[in-house]
C-alpha cells in the first residue's frame, strides 16, 4: 500500500507507509517449503506497532465555526505562511502586507474576507472557487506557466496556511475535513459539472489545481494511514448488525477496526513480498504460522479480545506482473481465518485474509457485505488497472473509503474515471506492487 507520485505516469515511489496480513502452518510468501512450528501468542502492540504510532482516526469538523474563532494570531500566520509566489493572487483575502504588526483595520478586513472564504468550504465550494476567481487567483497566463512547471507545493501550502491552527492536530484535522469537502464537490453528480467547467477554462484551472493537490496530498500522501470517523462509524454499524466488512487491499490495517469493535472483517490482498518495508512488524506472523497462534488486543470497544488462527486453506498459486523491485513472483493463494473471542471466551466474529487478486465478481451489491478501500487505491478501480470496470458495477454499489466521511457510489466512481481519462486528469495514482 505504498503511494505513488501523481506527476503523469512517471510514478516515483514515496516514503515508507504500511500494509499486510495472514496465513498459517506454511509460509505463504512464495512457493517455499512448508514450515511447521509451535503456536505462539503475541500482543497487538507488537504485531501492529507501526499503526499505533502512524495512525489516527480523524473526527469530522465544521470549518465555518473553526474559522469564526480566528483572531490576530491567525491573521499574522496567514500573512507569514502563505507561499510568496501566491501573494499577488490573493487579493480576495486582504492579507496585510509587509512584516510590521497589522493595523486594526487590516486585521478586521482580513478576518472578514478569509473566514468568509473558509466558511464556504462547508458545502459551498463552488462559491469559494468563484470568490477566489474574482480575486485573481487564476488566469490564462498563470495556467500557461503552471502547465509545464512544478505547481503542487504552493497549492498545498496555501491550504495549510489558510487552515492554520495553534494546535497542529487541529490543523491536520481541518485539512482532512477540507479535502473531504473538495472531494464531494469535485465528484458528486450535483456539482461535478461545475468542476468540468472550471477545468475546461485556462483562467479557472488554478482553482482545480488547488482542489486536486489538496485532495491528493492531505488524503493520500500524508493521510494514507488515517481513518475518517465517518468510515469507522459506518463499518461499526454494519458489523454490529452481523454484516461483513470487506477491505480491499487492506493488508494489516485492521487495528483501528478491531479497536472500534468491528469484528466481521475480510481482507482481500495479494500481499506482495516487494512491499515488506510498508508492512507492520507482524506481517510475516500474520501470513505464516501455526494453527492456534493468537494475538491479544488489550483494549477495544468490546473489552479485551483475542484473535486465534483457526483455519488455513491453500488455494493454489498466482503469478504477479513485474513488481517494484523488478521481479515477478509466484505466490500461494490462501484463505486464513482468525476467530475473535472476548474475555469470557465468547466468539465475537472473525478476521479472514484472502490472499489473492480482487476480481470483478467480488464487487456485488450484497447488503450483507460492505466494501472498503483506501483513497489511494481508488485509482486502481477507476483506471481498470486491477481489471475492474467501474461501468460494470451493479446499481447501488458503493465503497466506504478509509479517509472519507461518506461512501463513494457508482456515479462518483464514473466521474472519477472520466476525469482520470481527461486531458486535465486528477492523476492521484497509488502503487501496490
Amino acid at each position: 500500500m505504498c503511494l505513488r507520485a501523481p506527476s503523469g505516469r512517471s510514478q516515483r515511489v514515496l516514503p515508507p507507509l504500511v500494509a499486510a496480513v495472514s496465513c498459517a502452518v506454511l509460509c505463504a510468501c512464495a512457493a517455499t517449503p512448508v514450515v511447521v512450528r509451535a503456536a505462539e501468542t503475541r500482543s497487538a502492540d507488537d504485531v501492529f506497532k507501526k499503526w499505533l504510532t502512524w495512525q489516527a482516526v480523524r473526527e469530522d469538523v465544521a470549518l465555518g465555526p473553526l474559522a469564526a474563532k480566528a483572531n490576530v494570531r491567525h491573521v499574522i500566520a496567514w500573512r507569514d505562511l502563505m507561499p510568496k509566489a501566491m501573494a499577488p493572487r490573493l487579493g480576495a483575502l486582504h492579507l496585510p502586507a509587509g512584516t510590521d504588526p497589522p493595523t486594526d483595520a487590516e486585521i478586521q478586513a482580513c478576518l472578514k474576507a478569509t473566514t468568509s472564504l473558509i466558511a464556504l468550504f462547508d458545502g459551498r465550494v463552488g462559491e469559494a472557487a468563484a470568490l477566489l476567481g474574482r480575486g485573481g487567483f487564476g488566469s490564462a497566463q498563470i495556467e500557461k506557466a503552471e502547465s509545464s512547471g512544478e505547481w503542487r507545493p504552493k497549492y498545498r501550502d496555501f491550504l495549510a496556511a489558510l487552515l492554520w491552527q495553534p494546535d497542529i492536530d487541529e490543523a491536520r484535522t481541518a485539512l482532512f475535513a477540507a479535502s473531504n469537502r473538495f472531494f464531494e464537490f469535485a465528484f458528486s453528480p450535483a456539482t461535478y459539472p461545475i468542476l468540468q467547467t472550471l477545468a475546461g477554462k485556462p483562467e479557472s484551472r488554478a482553482v482545480v489545481r488547488l482542489l486536486y493537490e489538496s485532495m491528493w496530498y492531505y488524503l493520500a500522501r500524508t493521510g494514507w494511514s488515517h481513518w475518517h470517523r465517518g468510515a469507522i462509524d459506518a463499518m461499526k454499524a454494519h458489523s454490529d448488525g452481523g454484516g461483513e466488512v470487506v477491505y480491499v487491499a487492506g493488508g494489516t490495517d485492521i487495528l483501528a477496526l478491531v479497536g472500534a469493535g468491528i469484528t466481521h472483517i475480510t481482507v482481500i490482498d495479494p500481499m506482495f513480498p516487494s512491499q515488506t518495508k510498508y508492512y507492520s512488524e507482524g506481517w510475516e506472523f500474520l501470513i505464516s504460522g501455526a494453527a492456534g497462534d493468537t494475538i491479544t488486543f488489550a483494549k477495544t470497544a468490546l473489552g479485551p479480545l483475542r484473535a486465534t488462527r483457526t483455519s488455513f486453506v491453500a488455494r493454489g498459486e498466482f503469478t504477479t506482473d513485474k513488481l517494484s523491485d523488478g521481479s515477478k513472483r509466484t505466490l500461494r493463494a490462501s484463505t486464513t481465518v482468525w476467530t475473535l473471542t472476548d474475555a469470557q471466551g465468547k466468539p465475537r466474529g472473525t478476521f479472514t485474509l484472502e490472499r489473492r487478486f480482487l476480481t470483478q465478481a467480488d464487487l456485488v451489491a450484497d447488503p450483507t457485505r460492505m466494501f472498503v478501500l483506501s483513497f489511494n487505491e481508488l485509482y486502481y478501480v477507476v483506471t481498470k488497472a486491477w481489471g475492474i470496470d467501474p461501468r460494470k458495477l451493479p446499481a447501488g454499489f458503493r465503497f466506504v473509503v478509509k479517509q472519507l466521511a461518506r461512501p463513494v457510489d457508482r456515479p462518483m466512481l464514473w466521474n472519477l474515471a472520466e476525469v482520470e481519462a481527461s486531458s486535465f486528469p486528477f492523476q492521484f495514482g497509488s502503487a501496490v506492487d
